[in-house]
């Protein structure tokens, strides 16, 4: 018998976290998208720092990310956090 969180084990293991990110990357359109993927979601930096790098309104970023999340929700569908 599987243990519930045997999906949790396999998930967390770096190579795996490593293939979904690459193909959540190649999800996204533009190279924008994509650094705010990288920049606010994995390393985990504020969304006016983001802004202020791409020379942007924060309002656009906090947009962009929106629209991230829904490309990327996908990825989500079959294991819920």
């Amino acid at each position: 018998m599987k243990k519930d969180n045997d999906y949790d084990l396999f998930a967390q293991s770096p190579f795996v976290l490593d293939l979904i990110v690459i193909r959540m990357l190649k999800t996204l359109d533009n190279p924008i998208e994509k650094f705010l993927f990288c920049y606010v979601f994995l390393l985990g930096n504020h969304q006016k720092d983001a802004a202020e790098i791409l020379g942007i309104h924060e309002t656009n970023v906090s947009r962009r990310l929106k629209n991230i999340r829904i490309k990327l929700s996908v990825y989500k569908k079959d294991y819920n956090m």
